[in-house]
């Protein structure tokens, strides 16, 4: 079922106020930019007004300038993310020139200049970045950076196992429950992201899933530039999400063409041989994983258009296994328990059968053609049985960007994203976890997904103390779950009904088999639509952010929950649990019904905030923000 609403009628009104050293970081919740911000001083250290500041991006040549004011601040904002070389011009003194300044997504990097006397024609020139300690930002945050995430060893190249490098990440699994990948991440003891505690971006864009408030498949390292965990001390420019905030920014193309490909492969020749029964054979199992794809980007129109795309694909094979089922012998397939160790007792009468022997006229019908299709014979000592089948995943994914240059003031940025993969879970397990699935051959359930992330940002430099930003955002992420085969109850002689697609029933005889049947569903996954829009303004000591947004969600979740039937036999009605299921009377039988659910749900915010800086070492962080998650209804209308 659909995950309740986060807020239901919430109206919460934050008023923050933070203290000394600490200034706010500008519009990170917006889109994937950082700032460049500092003071000019002379060589006597008075301070310089009028200079003119450069910040210009090496890789596009983007520039942006400002003013120093009276007290000789400046503050470049809502800059690409980038390696920027930064200039000081004003007549009579000689130019301030600094390279190697790395604006990472977040980051305000401060950039002071000394100026001396001289003529315009002489250069003073530093390379160096900026330092690497932000007493800027109030925020606790950690920026995982393009060599992290190229040259650091990740486990099945998931970027989001770079998450356990931020302080406070307590908890960072994914799953598959629903069809799609999930991604569950605990932040300073908050609850699972399926609470809705940890908001997932895309550049700058959601990527969280509506329908459990979990994050969505991220693309693959090579396509991306960085990523920022932000874990406490959040703007006004913040809300919704309580925990924590996951902003992955993709890279963008530059003035010089670059590519790459890779393939990286891995097999089972280095592994172990896994435990077997005593007096069988060790054997390894099969392991075929393949990750491979490129990447290339460059300009389309020098210092003005520039594109960048991606592909990456998955193809791999592992293999389940079992050894913990136990199979009837010959003779109890045949009702004969004679030389079992636990005699069965007629559940009519309570008295011993005859012989111990069951006679075949009281086999339940359903039960004998189960065990004469589904229930295998013995293949290891003791009557145990093996069971193998192969765990295969295949995943395509690629991603584009582009990057336009529209005037001196205004820019765009498209970006897309999209993945589609399919996994097989045999028996409904993974050769991943020994503790779920069944052990005799029996459901396979098919997972399939397919998402979409569209990302549209314009920004306008409308002075150079004013810039508006305006980002469309589009999500579209769907699973299924198929179970196989198609056979119900209802196909092996029982009158058994079934609502929804048919499969077989869960089936457990305790201390012999489980056959495992997990729940399935044909659709799950939501389409959201969002807009933000924020105007930076900065007027002397003051620096105001103002902005909201407004989202638009659309969930379905169809589930056939346990519709198949869930059966249990544990020997309480005769004394021996197969004897139970031969005579078809279950201990316990539950079944559900089929529900489609759609959730329809609309969601507004505003704020506003000032960074005042009421001296050069003390800045406050003032700032107000309203929430209002509308309750989801049901467009159908039902009760």
């Amino acid at each position: 079922m659909p995950a309740p609403p986060r807020y239901s009628w919430i109206r919460r009104l934050t008023v923050a106020a933070l203290g000394a050293l600490l200034v706010t970081t500008p519009a990170m919740a917006q889109a994937p930019t950082g700032t460049i911000l500092g003071g000019v001083k002379d060589a006597q250290g008075g301070v310089v007004p009028g200079a003119t500041v450069t910040a210009t991006n090496l890789g596009t040549q983007y520039s942006r300038s400002a003013v120093t004011d009276g007290a000789g601040e400046y503050a470049l904002r809502l800059l690409p993310v980038g390696n920027y070389k930064v200039e000081v011009t004003i007549p009579g003194f000689k130019n301030f020139s600094q390279t190697g300044i790395v604006l990472e997504v977040g980051r305000n990097a401060r950039v002071d200049a000394t100026i001396e006397l001289g003529t315009v024609s002489e250069t003073v020139s530093v390379v160096g970045d900026s330092p690497l300690v932000d007493t800027a930002s109030s925020s606790l945050a950690r920026t995982v950076g393009q060599n992290e995430v190229l040259n650091l060893p990740l486990v099945n190249r998931d970027l989001y196992s770079l998450l356990n490098l931020t302080g406070g990440v307590s908890d960072n699994t994914n799953s598959n429950s629903l069809g799609g990948p999930e991604q569950l991440t605990t932040i300073n003891g908050s609850g699972k992201a399926q609470m809705g505690t940890v908001n997932f971006q895309l550049d700058g864009g959601n990527n969280t899933a509506g329908l459990r408030g979990t994050g969505n498949p991220a693309p693959n390292p090579e396509a991306v530039q960085e990523f920022r965990v932000l874990t406490n001390g959040y703007a006004a420019e913040y809300g919704r999400y309580s925990a924590g905030v996951v902003d992955v920014v993709t890279k963008s193309g530059t003035n010089v063409f670059h590519g790459a490909g890779f393939e990286f492969f891995r097999n089972e020749k280095l592994n172990a041989p896994r435990w077997v029964p005593p007096g069988t054979p060790s054997a390894k199992d099969p392991l075929d994983r393949n990750q491979f794809g490129g990447a290339f980007g460059g300009p389309v129109a020098k210092s003005k258009t520039f594109f960048f795309a991606s592909y990456s694909g998955l193809r791999q094979e592992e293999t389940y296994y079992r050894n913990t089922a136990v199979v009837p012998t010959a003779l109890e397939r045949a009702g004969d328990f004679s030389q079992s160790s636990l005699k069965p007792r007629d559940p009519m009468t309570g008295v011993a059968f005859p012989g111990s022997i069951i006679p075949t006229a009281r086999f339940d019908l359903a039960a004998k053609a189960i065990q004469d299709k589904f229930v295998p014979l013995s293949n290891l000592p003791n009557n145990f049985y093996e069971v193998r089948a192969p765990d295969p995943i295949q995943t395509d994914e690629g991603t584009f960007k582009l990057d336009h240059q529209i005037s001196a003031t205004q820019s765009l940025a498209l970006s897309y994203f999209y993945q589609t993969g399919t996994d097989t879970q045999p028996l409904s397990g993974t050769a991943q976890s020994q503790s779920g699935g069944g052990n005799i051959p029996w459901v396979d359930r098919d997972f399939k997904w397919n998402q979409h992330n569209i990302n549209l940002a314009h920004t306008w430099t409308l002075s150079p103390t004013t810039i508006n930003q305006l980002r469309g955002t589009y999500v579209r992420q769907f699973g299924a779950r198929v179970n196989r085969p198609t056979t119900s109850l209802g196909d092996l002689n029982s009158k058994f009904t079934i609502q929804g697609d048919p499969t077989l029933p869960r089936l457990t005889v305790t201390g012999f088999f489980t056959g495992q049947t997990s729940i399935a569903g044909p659709d799950a996954g939501s389409n959201y639509v969002g807009l933000k829009d924020a105007i930076s303004i900065s007027r002397g000591r003051h620096s105001f952010k103002v902005g909201g947004d407004f989202s638009y969600e659309k969930i379905i979740h169809d589930t056939l929950l346990d519709n198949y039937g869930v059966f249990t036999f544990n020997g309480s009605k005769t004394g021996n649990a197969y004897a139970d299921f031969l005579l078809g009377v279950p201990s316990t039988m539950t079944q559900d019904a089929p529900v489609r659910k759609t959730d329809n749900g609309a969601y507004i915010s505003a704020f506003a905030q000032d960074d005042f800086r009421i001296h050069s070492r003390v800045t406050l962080n003032l700032g107000v923000r309203y929430d209002l998650q509308f309750p989801f209804t049901d467009p159908q209308d039902r009760k």
